[in-house]
């Protein structure tokens, strides 16, 4: 609440380029691909599509709290390297509907149906920060559908002491969720979420906020700041409940662990980042039976993803 006061105090809304950032991702937002399929137990599973659409496929896995617009970020990437990224909402995010219940291994059971309505045999999977153990999910369970796998700044699984090296927001909602789930649900449902579905800016104390110099360059550029953006308003397009459930599996049981995975595992850290410290990524790593894991220097959180998405796509798809 201090922070939400904090930062409407200083009345940004007459600033020319807060408004303009507004406007465009209002224009996002609305002008993205909202493609639909109907899964068997008849959910809706929203996604959508950025690079060459007769490439190679790729699957991707958004970030938290995130959405399909997400992937926009390796459009470019993906059209020089012949890549057809497909980017699902996962459940109670953006197009997708809420699955009560669900837990992290059920998610490529969703993957395998969206791949085989595309008329997909195999395809090649990456999972960004909090889409880290979903990509983990499918190289566990769906191996023989995989080309490859790669995580970017991942998510590895956590505990009490591993909640505690983190710092900042996700320091603080991890640990509600884990201890206090009722006050969570109720920040995030009566005021978070409202104010970014009605005024997305009001987040970019939170991401603009990063130590890391490299993380602080990626978001001066307003493309990605507005993409960011977006990306997490369309998250909350029906509420708060698919980043209170997805808080909750982060911290609980995924159903499977990481030593249980017998695919190769292509793994990128940023030595830098902010959000998920480079010992989670190392830990993970160590935990992977067969991984080629690299720790980058100075990168950060949102700056590894962004600005080498070509080399991990070539990464990737080389094995294709």
């Amino acid at each position: 609440l201090r922070f939400v006061l904090r930062y409407t105090s200083r009345s940004p809304m007459h600033k020319p380029h807060v408004r303009q950032g507004r406007a465009a991702i209002d224009k996002l937002t609305s002008n993205a691909s909202a493609c639909r399929i109907r899964l068997a137990d008849g959910r809706d599973l929203g996604y959508a599509e950025f690079g060459n659409p007769h490439g190679r496929p790729v699957l991707y896995c958004h970030g938290f709290p995130a959405s399909r617009l997400e992937a926009g970020f390796m459009d470019t990437a993906a059209w020089k390297n012949d890549v057809r990224v497909i980017a699902p909402d996962r459940p109670g995010y953006g197009l997708s509907a809420f699955k009560p219940g669900r837990r992290i291994a059920d998610w490529p059971d969703d993957c395998v149906e969206l791949v085989d309505a595309l008329g997909i045999e195999r395809f090649s999977i990456v999972g960004v920060s909090g889409g880290g153990p979903y990509a983990l999910a499918c190289a566990w369970k769906i191996p023989s559908r995989l080309v490859s796998a790669g995580v970017v700044c991942g998510l590895g699984p956590l505990d009490r002491q591993k909640i505690q090296e983190m710092e900042g927001h996700p320091q603080i909602m991890l640990s509600l969720a884990r201890s206090a789930p009722w006050l969570l649900s109720l920040f995030c449902g009566s005021l978070f979420a409202p104010l970014v579905r009605l005024y997305p800016p009001i987040l970019m104390p939170l991401l603009v906020n990063s130590r890391v110099a490299y993380d602080r360059r990626t978001l001066d550029r307003p493309e990605v700041r507005n993409t960011l953006l977006a990306t997490v308003r369309e998250a909350l397009r029906s509420g708060p409940r698919g980043l209170l459930q997805e808080l909750s599996l982060f911290t609980g049981d995924w159903g499977f662990r990481p030593e249980d995975i017998a695919f190769r595992i292509e793994h990128w850290h940023g030595e830098r980042d902010p959000v998920i410290p480079v010992s989670h990524g190392r830990s993970l790593a160590a935990r992977l039976p067969d991984v080629r894991s690299r720790i980058i220097p100075r990168e950060g959180h949102i700056s590894l993803p962004i600005r080498l998405m070509n080399l991990i796509l070539l990464a990737i798809v080389d094995r294709q």
